[in-house]
C-alpha cells in the first residue's frame, strides 16, 4: 500500500525550519484549548501560518506514542474520510511507504 500521509497539496504535518519543533493539522476552533492546556507542550504556529489549522508542538515534550498519535490524527484531517474511516491502518515501514 501506498503510504497515505503524503497528502500534498494538504499536509499534515511537517518539520518546521527548527528541528525541535514539529506543525501539525489541527481544527482551528480547538486550538486556543489545546495550547492552554499544555503551553510547555504546544504553541501557536508563527503568523504567516496561522491561517491555516495548524498547531505547533515542541518535540522534546512528546514521547513516540503521542507523536504517533498526533500525526495520526493530523493525517485523518485531511485525507478524505473514506480514508480515514477505513479499517486498514498505515504502518511506518509497510510495503509501499
Amino acid at each position: 500500500m501506498a503510504n497515505p500521509f503524503r497528502t500534498d497539496p494538504s499536509r499534515s504535518a511537517d518539520a518546521a525550519d527548527v528541528a525541535d519543533l514539529m506543525g501539525f493539522a489541527f481544527p482551528k476552533d480547538e486550538s486556543d484549548a489545546l495550547i492552554a492546556s499544555e503551553p510547555q507542550k504546544f504553541m501557536m504556529p508563527k503568523p504567516s501560518d496561522r491561517r491555516y489549522n495548524w498547531v505547533v508542538v515542541r518535540l522534546a515534550a512528546i514521547d513516540e506514542v503521542e507523536m504517533r498519535e498526533i500525526v495520526l490524527d493530523a493525517w485523518r484531517m485531511v485525507v478524505p474520510k473514506s480514508v480515514a474511516a477505513s479499517d486498514e491502518t498505515w504502518e511506518p515501514g509497510a510495503s509501499g511507504s
